[in-house]
């Protein structure tokens, strides 16, 4: 037997992120499939709106979280990011 020499660069692993994670899909079969899986709520990116989310639910249902002015709105990326009502951000 031989011995082989392997020469090359080895990239560092990115860490595991850390704290919750959030699971999302953009409509709600794929959502309730994931769901199901991973046993965790999924959000409903199809049903988001400035006032509501809808979450698949690990046991086949859905959850809606309804407000009556808005939490969120789109920026110029189609991004979802909170509503700062009080001003108070710069």
């Amino acid at each position: 037997m031989g011995v082989v020499a392997v020469t090359g660069v080895v990239e560092p692993v990115a860490a595991a992120p850390t704290g919750p994670v959030r699971l999302e899909a953009s409509d709600e079969a794929s959502a309730m499939r994931l769901a199901y899986v991973k046993r965790l709520p999924v959000l409903v990116t199809g049903q988001t709106t400035e006032t509501q989310q809808v979450w698949a639910q690990p046991d086949g249902n859905f959850k809606m979280t309804l407000h009556s002015a808005p939490e969120r709105m789109l920026d110029d990326q189609e991004n979802w990011i909170p509503v700062d009502l009080d001003g108070t951000s710069a």
